[in-house]
């Protein structure tokens, strides 16, 4: 009795891919200078990515050596893998 190869699967499904908001980082900045030392809830539920690339200065308004200081709380892995959380930041120079 010959044996039956199984068909390769092609995964996935056609969709477009959810947009992604776009922070004003400058103007993030200005803020933050304006209220020295006081902590900012920029977003509640984003990419850890995101709140990475702004702690490893990646994002230039917003550098460390500037003052700038960051903190995340949340942090969750959702159904879909994707790691979120909430990110707080605040000018801080003198520390």
């Amino acid at each position: 009795m010959p044996t039956r190869k199984a068909q390769p699967k092609t995964p996935g499904r056609w969709e477009s891919p959810p947009q992604r908001t776009a922070y004003d980082w400058q103007g993030i900045a200005d803020i933050l200078r304006k209220h020295p030392g006081e902590w900012r809830l920029i977003f509640e539920r984003d990419r850890v990515s995101l709140a990475n690339a702004v702690r490893q200065g990646s994002i230039a308004a917003l550098r460390s050596e500037d003052g700038f200081q960051v903190m995340t709380r949340k942090n969750k892995t959702g159904t879909d893998g994707v790691r979120t959380c909430a990110l707080y930041l605040r000018y801080a120079p003198d520390q």
